[in-house]
């Protein structure tokens, strides 16, 4: 995560795990401008509740639209 925001908590990232006709079901994860900046940070989230299912991951950032953050991703997995 980086950004240029300097008051707190404006933007976010999450990640949500969601029914084919959009209803949510569960929050995975979630970040925020106050997060420690270019550190790495690994959320592993036990989805086994959910197994059989047909389910989307959602990655969802919002930004305030005055001082940019940027959330990046890498190595997503999913293991059965």
């Amino acid at each position: 995560m980086g950004t240029y925001e300097n008051l707190p908590h404006h933007d976010y990232f999450a990640v949500n795990l969601i029914q084919p006709d959009g209803t949510g079901v569960a929050l995975l994860a979630s970040h925020d401008d106050q997060d420690i900046q270019g550190i790495w940070q690994q959320d592993m989230v036990d989805l086994s509740a959910y197994a059989g299912g047909s389910y989307t991951l959602q990655f969802l950032s919002t930004n305030d639209n005055y001082y940019f953050s940027w959330f990046d991703l890498d190595e997503i997995q999913i293991c059965s």
